[in-house]
């Protein structure tokens, strides 16, 4: 079975990891431009250590975009049995209420896109379990049944 909710996230991922990537070229860029005009200034050093630690920071960013966007590829052609991350889940709420979201070790900012992490109280509930199952969640001193409605 195709993973298309997998390949749409992967579709937003790449846009992602492309402005990051310019974000982190335009960021080394400022912070070289910095380094070689402070060079000669004691008074603008402290502009040339500060945009380089913010171009590391970027460039650590971009990497961990690459890497999620990379793990993401790899999962595209293997079969959901059970939740396991990269996953996209349906959740039905015994209230009613529905939710939808992807399952991921290490959540990332996707505009448009719930990443939820297996760390959390959420995940480590349904990690494992198969489409149909019933859960029970507790959170906030409060308790939520439902079924996981669909996976992929």
């Amino acid at each position: 079975m195709a993973r298309e909710k997998l390949a749409e996230l992967l579709r937003a991922l790449s846009d992602e990891v492309q402005k990051v990537k310019q974000a982190a070229d335009n960021t080394k860029q400022s912070a070289d431009e910095i380094a070689r005009t402070a060079a000669h200034s004691p008074s603008q050093s402290g502009d040339s250590v500060h945009s380089r630690g913010q171009a590391q920071i970027t460039e650590e960013y971009y990497n961990k975009y690459l890497s999620f966007k990379k793990m993401v590829e790899s999962a595209l052609t293997q079969e959901v049995k059970a939740i396991k991350p990269p996953c996209y889940v349906e959740l039905q709420f015994s209230d009613g209420r529905q939710t939808a979201f992807y399952l991921v070790k290490d959540p990332i900012a996707i505009n448009g896109f719930v990443l939820v992490s297996i760390s959390s109280p959420l995940g480590l509930v349904l990690i494992g379990k198969k489409q149909n199952s019933k859960f029970r969640h507790t959170a906030t001193g409060k308790t939520l049944n439902g079924v996981i409605h669909f996976i992929q």
